[in-house]
């Protein structure tokens, strides 16, 4: 949760507990939040890993800003919709 909060902190840890259960006091409800956790960032990760891809292409292309409706996964509204 330090490094990966795509919806600042509390967003985060409030998505987690609506999908994983009472976390705070349920071993089994923490095993799933990780998990829902881990494969987030995975997914993110590799969002990141394909964006980064498509601007260097692009740059090569002389496209030097992201095109109408590109959408960002640094960008926190990525992650709200």
């Amino acid at each position: 949760m330090q490094l990966y909060r795509p919806l600042g902190f509390h967003g985060t840890l409030d998505r987690l507990a609506w999908l994983a259960g009472p976390f705070q006091r349920d071993e089994e409800a923490l095993l799933r939040a990780l998990a829902v956790l881990e494969e987030d960032r995975s997914r993110w990760l590799a969002e990141l890993d394909a964006y980064a891809r498509s601007r260097r292409t692009g740059k090569r292309c002389g496209r030097r800003m992201p095109r109408e409706g590109e959408r960002n996964p640094n960008d926190r509204a990525y992650w709200s919709v």
